[in-house]
């Protein structure tokens, strides 16, 4: 069997030393180009063409040629890349199917999968799914868009593991065998919508997570959402339990689901009741967090874990790195870290977790989201806005008739700005509402480089 795969970053690497591995002829293909601008092939790169030159494999980087695939019997491809990309429309022509990494690595795989999609709160579910099964000594790998690809364990699996995967809109685009045993429907925002020609476009990637499963396999599903899912997940006959972190959805009554009610955190499933504990036990905070810990629970209460296991790992979960998190202070200036705010509907969680004076740091790569929709959330609470990154110029026609905008070059001028305005008490936020690419490798790099100049800005006398 012939394998071409499209893109050498981790999950191209990973599904051809899979390939590789399972005796396949590998053919791999890296174009150099990041969000449509051509770059250099980095040392990492081609330290990476080296080893699968030396196993045998054709590798070719700086440009797609059609010789990469021709012959092959399947493209993988890496979750940037997009179905209009000529080398998938080559493929196409060859009639090549073409599938995207964890699609590939699954055919490999055994055990139960648990899927997690949605705009906001995938990683943080994911980690904490993670974090109880080990508390229950439940058998398992985490895997997917959370940064680790699937193909790195999946000869390593057996019937007896628990797959926990954080599914992307990209990569559930070319889904096909992966089947979820439970899937996880946090939200949907607009998002993305630089790559889908509208939000529908977008929902009906997400809702791929649906359409593969298997009847009577387990769908949660956050309440708001039950309207416009329920229908898709009634036609392929799965097991709804729908989250409500207000206790108070009345047209829940009488059905499978997970609730905060009377402060308690409560499962209603299969005819019986169960409690996982309260909110005020919880590290993780905010409404978000509530719908975060509910699908949480429902999950691995489905997986058979016990409800006091549940609580105590739910307790002891400390959340996520990037993710409103607290870096450093300063007299009475906080500085928090939300990095991974990279949609307005994320940074807008951001904002509700802290009171009025904010100084909030705003800006990057634009993927066409809906920015202003953010303006009457943060009335109240952000006294000063700081814009960094490609879209200030856009983000100054948006917000500077309601707000005090100041434009920075670097995350350590904002820093500093920032603690300068708010003249010794509030904080400073960065939740930009935007990717990172613009200034950064990775929404990861960003926090790091905020953090680290939070810090050391704390640690000086000035």
């Amino acid at each position: 069997m012939r394998i071409a795969i499209m893109g050498l970053a981790k999950s191209g690497m990973s599904a051809a030393k899979l390939a590789l591995d399972l005796g396949y002829e590998v053919s791999v293909s890296d174009a150099c180009f990041d969000h449509g601008h051509a770059t250099t092939p980095s040392k990492e790169m081609l330290e990476r063409a080296a080893e699968l030159r030396s196993r045998g494999a054709y590798v070719e980087i700086g440009r797609h040629s059609r010789t990469f695939i021709e012959g092959a019997d399947l493209l993988v491809l890496s979750p940037g890349v997009k179905k209009d990309n000529e080398a998938v429309l080559w493929a196409e022509e060859m009639g090549v199917e073409a599938v995207g990494e964890v699609e590939f690595a699954i055919r490999h795989c055994k055990g139960k999968v648990v899927a997690i999609t949605g705009t906001n709160g995938k990683t943080t579910t994911t980690s904490l799914i993670s974090h109880i099964l080990d508390a229950a000594n439940v058998p398992h790998f985490t895997a997917g868009n959370i940064g680790i690809p699937l193909s790195e364990y999946a000869l390593q699996t057996t019937d007896e593991h628990i797959l926990v995967i954080e599914m992307s809109s990209f990569q559930l685009e070319t889904i096909r065998e992966f089947s979820p045993y439970v899937s996880v429907w946090l939200n949907l925002t607009p998002d993305h919508l630089d790559r889908y020609e509208s939000i529908e476009a977008y929902r009906s990637a997400k809702e791929n997570i649906f359409r593969r499963q298997k009847p009577g396999t387990t769908a949660i599903i956050w309440h708001s959402e039950k309207e416009n899912e329920e229908k898709l997940v009634s036609a392929f006959k799965l097991n709804p339990i729908f989250v409500d972190e207000t206790g108070s959805d009345k047209a829940l009554e009488g059905l499978n689901r997970a609730s905060l009610e009377e402060s308690r955190f409560t499962l209603h499933m299969d005819g019986k009741t169960t409690f996982c504990g309260e909110p005020e036990a919880m590290k993780l905070k905010g409404r978000h967090n509530h719908i975060n810990l509910l699908c949480a629970m429902a999950a691995c209460k489905q997986l058979g874990v016990d409800e006091e296991t549940i609580r105590k790992a739910c307790e002891s979960f400390t959340g996520l790195s990037h993710r409103i998190e607290t870096v450093a202070q300063k007299n009475g200036v906080i500085f928090v870290d939300d990095s991974k705010g990279t949609n307005p509907e994320a940074t807008v969680e951001a904002v509700m977790a802290f009171p009025y004076p904010q100084a909030l740091i705003l800006g990057g790569f634009d993927k066409g989201s809906d920015y202003a929709m953010l303006i009457p959330f943060m009335k109240g609470r952000v006294a000063h806005v700081l814009l960094i990154g490609a879209t200030t110029e856009k983000f100054k026609m948006i917000f500077g008739g309601d707000f005090k905008c100041t434009e920075v070059r670097s995350m350590k001028e904002a820093v500093a700005k920032g603690f300068e305005l708010l003249e010794g008490k509030g904080v400073v936020l960065l939740s930009p509402a935007c990717a990172s690419f613009d200034m950064y490798k990775s929404f990861e790099a960003r926090g790091d480089d905020f953090a680290d100049c939070a810090r050391k800005f704390s640690s000086t006398e000035n």
